[in-house]
């Protein structure tokens, strides 16, 4: 049997960001579905789990014009240490998830052992990816070992795309984030943000109502809804879901629906946080830091925080 460390490929990249943008990027599905993959695809996200044990499950789809085949893959975190090494094993998935050969070449190896490193040095970071078979054959690791040439420029060419997207995902300039510590378990709290009947009592700030007219919440879901403000001012919104993973995270475009609206985009968390509580962060990000001071200006998060305080008062009393 080969020794699998002998056929193993390393991959050296410098990466102008900070390592703690850079371990985010590389971990956190809201990053990976926009640079994950090779360049010549875009992915979907099926799965999505960011912690040891969970699972990210995607497919990759051939970009417009260009020749080629939908292809599932999976990878599950087994260390995720921030700010500085994962470690993940990655391979072939059908989908519904589970571990199939490539079609296209059934001897590379089932499971590839995936481990990153990440050192900071003066506001830039050294990537280190070293990559070995999982309990490969002889077949399997010549296999690995022949492709070593044409992984070298998969990944390059990969990583030259996220060059192009970690250079954009900084959103502290232009994000509200608001946390909260909610009196119950994240599946109520998750629940509370997925039903109809429950959102349609809580959500808005003081002073305002809702009144949905649909909403089915799925990835590439919606939800229309009309909210009324204290003045009888009615305010048209849709939001469009793009990851809905229970009860953990929720990811979704925002906006009134209306042409040449920009909106926002949120992504919502849920932590287990003790005995029966659930640590929820919001974060909304806008266009611009221009966008985002243009909401402050009429009081954007201070109606934000009153949302959740009406949410933390609906659960409290809530049967």
């Amino acid at each position: 049997m080969a020794n699998a460390d002998e056929v193993g490929l390393t991959i050296r990249r410098v990466f102008d960001a900070p390592r703690e943008l850079v371990f985010t990027t590389m971990t956190d599905p809201d990053h990976l579905r926009h640079w994950w993959g090779p360049k010549e695809c875009t992915i979907t996200v099926a799965r999505a789990e960011a912690r040891p044990g969970g699972a990210f499950h995607y497919c990759m789809h051939p970009r417009e014009g260009m020749p080629g085949m939908e292809v599932w893959g999976r990878f599950d975190f087994h260390e995720i240490a921030r700010p500085h090494r994962f470690v993940f094993v990655n391979g072939f998935a059908d989908e519904q998830g589970n571990r199939i050969r490539y079609p296209l070449l059934p001897v590379w190896p089932l499971e590839v052992l995936n481990t990153v490193t990440l050192e900071e040095d003066n506001g830039k970071t050294i990537f280190t990816l070293h990559s070995v078979p999982v309990n490969a054959s002889d077949a399997e690791c010549a296999a690995f070992r022949a492709g070593h040439e044409s992984m070298q420029q998969g990944f390059g060419g990969m990583y030259d795309l996220y060059e192009q997207y970690l250079a954009t995902a900084n959103t502290a300039d232009r994000e509200i984030v608001i946390t909260r510590t909610l009196r119950a378990p994240r599946e109520r709290v998750f629940d509370a943000f997925t039903d109809p009947r429950q959102i349609s009592v809580w959500w808005g700030p003081n002073g305002y109502s809702v009144a949905t007219a649909s909403m089915d919440a799925r990835a590439g879901g919606s939800w229309r809804f009309e909210m009324t403000g204290p003045d009888g001012t009615l305010w048209p919104n849709l939001v469009e879901y793009q990851e809905v993973t229970r009860p953990e995270r929720l990811v979704y475009h925002h906006g009134s629906g209306s042409e040449g609206d920009p909106g926002f985009d949120v992504r919502i968390t849920f932590e287990e946080a003790g005995d029966a509580e659930t640590l929820l962060t919001m974060r909304t990000i806008f266009a611009s830091p221009e966008a985002l001071a243009a909401v402050k200006k009429f009081g954007a998060e201070e109606l934000g925080r009153q949302t959740i305080g009406k949410l933390a008062e609906y659960l409290e009393h809530a049967a």
